[in-house]
């Protein structure tokens, strides 16, 4: 079975590159101004292109608020004290981490081996293990931690900040002492966001959601993919989950599920039961994403058992499921698509009316397939891996496209508009940013 279905999660190796395609540009919600994120730099771009300097650096990913100035920034902060980390902590999470810090000192006074304390007290805790080192290395002196120069250790952070043609303010950390945070996505109604994260190479991610004014994190669910959404109405949460709990090329079942975090008064104190709405195969780079008419679009292997090595698929399709039908799923466009299917087609991105969805094909072009008629379109010339198109409104796509080799010396990328009329030609967006910039695209 394991030789069968090599194919269809051979994705992994790709996982763990860390390589996973980004938008290339995050439209305000007015549509006046983008959030750039290239290699980790965070700028400013206006609707004419106009790029500014640097505006944040180690960013992992960035999503808009509803005023069109407010941002949610995940980002990776180099850490060397526990004093500094814990400047970033609200109260409640600083008195978990000295409770679990504390469990670790006792038991190590036990064993004496601190490898073996940390992995019996921290790993249960849900609680990134270099909190508790720092803790420790400052509070616990006699146990010999020390934290080097060399050996700084990068915090993920989940935190506030508003942005304008005048630069960047940072506000309030909302949470701290991720491993990595892999998505963000911010309620319907603006008052909370969800977000993915943790270490893929150790162990599948728990979905967190903290208030932007309550200032509460509470877990959603465990063993999740990066990408999950919120329900049109903002009463749910969908996502994809494991039935195991590690990370790995073996066969893995599991659920395209929801569960209720909100009601009309705001998030709940107390979550009913997940519920399970499709089962499929999991892998972790399984992206879910709600439309305006209320279905669910996912990307999924389609596999259908018994089956022989010549029936598994090599890459995922894309399926919709509808809530408020009778339980059924359906491929969102008929089987000529599976042509343009690559391995990071999974990725995609739907327009904000649902009546489009964007993704790198399997010449890593940008594609348009549309929902209705399933007719796809190219954006010529485009060519990215590490990027994915980016909708500004319905009828514009933002996404990389290469130079002709002949221009000469200089970058060999550069970021394109492309309207949505009958050639989809790509205009250049970026002509006035530096090569500087522009060289992170090749990276």
């Amino acid at each position: 079975m394991k030789r069968l279905i090599a194919g269809a999660v051979g994705l992994m190796s790709l996982l763990m590159t860390g390589c996973i395609p980004e938008n290339t540009v995050k439209w305000s919600p007015d549509l006046q101004q983008g959030a750039v994120l290239i290699d980790g730099n965070l700028y400013r771009c206006d609707s004419a292109g106009a790029l500014s300097d640097t505006l944040l650096e180690n960013v992992m990913c960035v999503a808009w608020r509803a005023d069109s100035q407010g941002l949610v920034l995940a980002r990776q902060q180099k850490m060397l004290q526990w004093k500094d980390v814990e400047s970033l902590l609200g109260q409640e999470d600083k008195s978990r981490v000295t409770a679990v810090a504390e469990a670790v000192y006792a038991a190590w006074e036990t064993s004496g081996n601190l490898d073996l304390a940390l992995q019996s007290v921290s790993a249960s805790a849900e609680l990134s293990e270099n909190l508790v080192k720092f803790y420790l290395a400052e509070v616990r002196p006699d146990m010999g931690l020390s934290v080097a120069a060399e050996d700084s250790v990068e915090i993920g952070v989940v935190q506030l900040a508003r942005m304008d043609e005048s630069g960047l303010t940072l506000g309030r950390v909302l949470g701290a002492g991720f491993d990595g945070i892999w998505d963000l996505r911010v309620s319907p109604d603006d008052t909370a966001v969800a977000f993915s994260s943790g270490d893929p190479e150790e162990a599948l991610m728990p979905l967190d959601v903290v208030a932007f004014e309550e200032h509460v994190l509470f877990r959603v669910a465990s063993g999740v993919s990066f990408y999950p959404d919120w329900s049109k109405d903002g009463r749910y949460l969908v996502y994809a989950v494991s039935n195991g709990n590690t990370v790995s090329d073996d066969l893995q079942l599991g659920a395209l599920a929801r569960r209720q975090v909100a009601d009309d008064s705001g998030l709940l104190d107390e979550l009913p039961d997940q519920e399970e709405l499709v089962g499929l195969l999991f892998h972790p780079l399984v992206r879910v994403r709600c439309l305006p008419d209320d279905s669910i679009a996912f990307s999924a292997f389609e596999i259908h058992l018994p089956a022989v090595a010549g029936d598994m698929p090599e890459y995922m399709n894309f399926f919709r499921f509808d809530p408020r039908r009778a339980a059924t799923v359906e491929r969102m466009f008929p089987r000529s698509i599976e042509a343009y299917l690559g391995e990071w087609s999974m990725q995609f991105e739907p327009s904000p009316d649902g009546s489009m969805i964007a993704f790198l094909d399997s010449g890593n072009r940008v594609s348009v397939a549309t929902v209705s008629s399933g007719e796809i379109q190219r954006v010529p010339d485009s060519d990215s891996e590490d990027f994915l198109p980016a909708w500004r409104g319905n009828s514009e796509l933002y996404c990389v496209c290469s130079f002709d080799p002949d221009k000469g010396d200089g970058a060999k990328y550069y970021v394109a508009r492309s309207r949505l009329d009958e050639e989809m030609k790509p205009v250049e967006f970026s002509a006035a940013w530096p090569d500087t910039v522009l060289e992170q695209l090749d990276d």
